[in-house]
């Protein structure tokens, strides 16, 4: 994908080396990162439902290093995984996370339509601000597609306020900032269920589910204080559904 403006400094930002290589240690291995993995994979197979994996040919956009290529195939599911960054495949391969490995532009995917049973994406899109077309494309590739991304309507003063600080981008920059120094700008974006639920119409797909979870900042808070946090994610779940932070939506062609 070439291109300019903000979503080149996030395609800059994913082929470093040594970000890829540091990504899953600074996001997840520590026990609020741990914590953090949990309830994303819970809520992404929450959506998946009972659906048998086993056998299902599944596409992951996007897929990093591979933590939810892992978890589809740890279902018995033949995964490919695609990404822009070769970096980034390479942490994959290196963790056996799928079949197979394509680098490319999630705007252009290289794939006939309807090619697999499942195309899934997490985190990913909402750094991409020609998201509409990776939707319209994961959608042509695939009878049943899995968005996980950020929800806006979560904790709802923080979230007005961070999107005015530079739409959710500023605070997640910065923070990179402190590591990498000299990194490109990030953009982030949090979207509604409503926003993705027209996007999906639009592409004939009807959505089937769209399991949530809360996501406090699990990095800074402290491990003897985990178990705590994992009741009030579940207690805010159950009584503030419509809210979740994270949300996994799963819609199937009509």
């Amino acid at each position: 994908m070439q291109s300019s403006g903000p979503d080149k400094g996030t395609e800059s930002f994913y082929k470093i080396n040594k970000v890829a290589e540091e990504y899953e240690m600074i996001r997840f291995e520590h026990p609020g990162g741990r914590l953090l993995d949990s309830l994303q994979k819970r809520v992404v197979l929450e959506g998946v439902d009972s659906l048998n994996l086993i056998g299902k040919k599944v596409l992951d956009v996007a897929c990093g290093t591979g933590r939810f290529s892992r978890l589809f195939r740890t279902q018995g599911a033949q995964v490919v995984g695609f990404d822009l960054s070769r970096a980034m495949l390479n942490q994959s391969r290196d963790r056996q996370s799928a079949e197979a490995y394509v680098e490319g532009s999630a705007l252009h995917l290289p794939f006939k339509n309807g090619a697999f049973d499942i195309a899934v994406s997490v985190n990913a899109f909402n750094h991409l601000p020609a998201f509409e077309e990776a939707i319209n494309e994961i959608c042509r590739v695939s009878k049943r597609v899995i968005l996980g991304l950020p929800h806006r309507h979560s904790f709802l003063l923080l979230a007005y306020l961070y999107r005015i600080l530079r739409g959710w981008g500023y605070r997640y920059t910065r923070h990179k900032a402190t590591r990498y120094k000299g990194v490109p700008l990030i953009y982030t974006r949090y979207f509604s269920t409503r926003e993705l639920e027209g996007i999906l119409k639009k592409n004939n797909f009807e959505v089937i589910r769209c399991p949530k979870c809360w996501i406090i900042p699990f990095p800074y808070v402290p491990g003897r204080l985990i178990k705590a946090v994992q009741i009030l994610e579940k207690v805010a779940v159950r009584s503030l559904h419509r809210f979740g932070t994270f949300m996994a939506m799963v819609a199937e062609r009509k």
